[in-house]
């Protein structure tokens, strides 16, 4: 049996906690849950920064949904809307 690269093992895998980016209001910060089960997008948006506990700012939702990752509106980068539908957050207060 094949067995999952390790940054893909590392991340934490969910599926009912938290909102779909997606789902998730523009111009605000949330935080990263982790990733819907069995996405395959999990990996290369770890492989770009988009990892679990990271505050996510959403600038547009869409074709493509851009989001800066890290603090201070750190690494800006774009996903299809699909990856997006993967990623799982919370709402920061």
């Amino acid at each position: 049996m094949k067995r999952a690269p390790d940054h893909i093992n590392s991340e934490r895998i969910i599926s009912s906690a938290g909102v779909p980016l997606t789902q998730a209001p523009r111009r605000r910060c949330v935080r990263l849950l982790g990733f819907t089960s069995g996405s395959p997008e999990a990996g290369c948006l770890s492989a770009l920064g988009v990892r679990e506990g990271e505050v996510v700012y959403i600038h547009q939702h869409g074709e493509p949904t851009i989001v800066s990752v890290g603090d201070c509106c750190g690494r800006r980068i774009g996903m299809s809307a699909a990856a997006a539908g993967c990623v799982r957050v919370t709402i920061d207060s």
